[in-house]
């Protein structure tokens, strides 16, 4: 069985490899067989490349994590995470700022499921599309 702690630090590492351009890393890391997003099928794999693919419109980009925090259910832990994005864009130079907060259930197996709400900013840009389709990251 997983401690929260365990989980808030999977949760914390998932950040860490979105900074570290590392989107390959990621898609092996620490995501569950029957993982899902938004409610819909999806992969570690499927997840790195669409987050891969996102991230080659940036000529910079960090997240921020504000808050991080877990509590346990049962046999799962469900962590929340709000988070800020600080980016510029590779065409334009324009900067932007994106906040939103996301729900994740950890158990043994990985990331289970990731619930993004909240999401502000960025998605007026008419440069990149910001929003991940829970549809593109079927496996």
């Amino acid at each position: 069985m997983i401690t929260t702690q365990e989980a808030e630090q999977a949760v914390f590492d998932y950040w860490q490899y979105l900074n570290s351009d590392d989107a390959e890393g990621m898609g092996k890391m620490i995501f569950a067989p029957n993982y899902t997003y938004q409610g819909q099928p999806a992969s570690g794999e499927a997840t790195a490349h669409g987050m891969g693919e996102l991230f080659k419109s940036f000529s910079y980009y960090h997240f921020f994590i504000l808050d991080l925090f877990g509590e346990q259910k049962g046999d799962q832990i469900k962590v929340v995470i709000r988070w800020m994005l600080h980016a510029t864009l590779k065409e334009g130079g324009t900067k932007h700022v994106a906040m939103a907060t996301n729900c994740l259930t950890v158990d043994g197996t990985g990331l289970l499921s990731n619930w993004q709400t909240g999401f502000q900013g960025m998605q007026d840009s008419t440069t990149v599309n910001f929003y991940i389709d829970p549809q593109a990251l079927n496996p």
